[in-house]
């Protein structure tokens, strides 16, 4: 009897002890599923949003390679603005002065701020296609403006001041680099050039705005010209020799005019180069708020996440509180109850009875 009530009580201590540890063990379980769970949905929606703010990332980038070239226009047109001070600056003069052997200083130095004003443009072309030789096709830029694949296109102009002379199967080309014109005869080229500053007299302009001129006015052989088409294109502004070297006051108020609607467009160019930017900057910042907002709601969800955890462990470990106390207290109610039969078991008939009791109910 003393044998079975101290089995009892072993058993008692046995099965609590497993069942608490089974408990705990489920809890755990429980909790480690439960947190897996959260962690692979927060995973999902944050990969989501960042396949999007990489999208975003993409638009950024090529908004970030369209906006130098926006920026390289403006800053050459600004150079090229530049020089019309100096441009005017020379006119003046020339209109003052009493020496007629000035003209000839005034005329290169006017030149010289020609050469200038196109070299500012050309040299751009390497680095924007807005300025770039050749049609409006060639001259435009293209950028991202959404995660869809919408673009933005924005079209430039060679600005380069050029022009030819076309007389007959004659056909003379402006060379900027080596400051000539240069004779063709169909595609292939002459051998015969006239520097811009001194190698080339205009005779006239005629009411259908073809010109005279003469090739080598001062050497002994010249070449004249009469009614000889003049095509041009880029900014209104052209070399020296068509202002008559500055040493008339037609040549020089011709060469006012032209330096009025030069500055004039280079402004109107300027300002549309600057507003293609302005544009650029526009889809920039909205890129980038976007990015921002993603950025938010990624950390916003993880916050959550991360509370949602720590509530849905808080619950179970207080469910697991709960059903540990049962258990402790089942446990103690055994344990009195055997502490009893222990006592009974002093060989009395009561002793007997309590031990039939316990096989009874046991």
């Amino acid at each position: 009897m003393v044998f079975a009530t101290t089995q009892t009580l072993n058993d008692t201590f046995g099965s609590s002890s497993m069942l608490r540890t089974q408990l705990q063990n489920n809890i755990q379980a429980r909790a480690t599923a439960a947190t897996k769970m959260i962690a692979d949905q927060t995973d999902a929606k944050v990969s989501m949003m960042g396949l999007e703010r990489s999208k975003w990332e993409s638009v950024r980038s090529s908004i970030g390679e369209a906006k130098p070239q926006f920026e390289s226009a403006v800053s050459a047109l600004q150079s090229a603005k530049s020089m019309i001070s100096g441009l005017r600056g020379m006119i003046n003069r020339a209109n003052i002065t009493t020496d007629p052997n000035m003209y000839k200083g005034y005329a290169s130095t006017f030149q010289s701020y020609v050469k200038s004003v196109v070299s500012s443009l050309t040299s751009a072309q390497g680095r924007t296609a807005l300025l770039a030789e050749g049609d409006a096709k060639n001259n435009s830029v293209s950028y991202k403006i959404s995660t869809t694949g919408a673009e933005q296109i924005e079209f430039g102009r060679d600005l380069a001041p050029k022009y030819s002379l076309v007389s007959g199967t004659d056909v003379w080309k402006v060379n900027r680099s080596q400051n000539i014109l240069q004779l063709y005869r169909g595609d292939k080229e002459q051998n015969m050039a006239a520097n811009l500053t001194n190698g080339v007299r205009l005779d006239a302009i005629n009411p259908d705005g073809s010109v005279n001129f003469t090739i080598g006015p001062d050497t002994a052989t010249p070449t004249s010209y009469n009614n000889a088409t003049m095509t041009s294109s880029g900014l209104p502004l052209k070399d020296v020799w068509y202002y008559e070297g500055l040493a008339t006051q037609d040549g020089r108020n011709r060469a006012l005019k032209d330096l009025e609607q030069f500055a004039a467009t280079l402004d109107t160019q300027i300002a549309r180069f600057q507003g293609m930017a302005d544009v650029a900057d526009f889809y920039d910042i909205r890129a980038k708020a976007a990015m921002d907002e993603l950025d938010a709601k990624g950390m916003s969800i993880q916050e959550d996440a991360q509370k949602q955890a720590k509530e849905m462990q808080q619950t179970l470990q207080q469910q697991a509180n709960v059903l540990l106390q049962a258990l402790d207290s089942s446990a103690v109610t055994q344990l009195s109850y055997a502490n009893l039969l222990k006592t009974a078991s002093s060989g009395t008939k009561g002793a007997k009875l309590f031990d039939a009791i316990y096989k009874v109910t046991a």
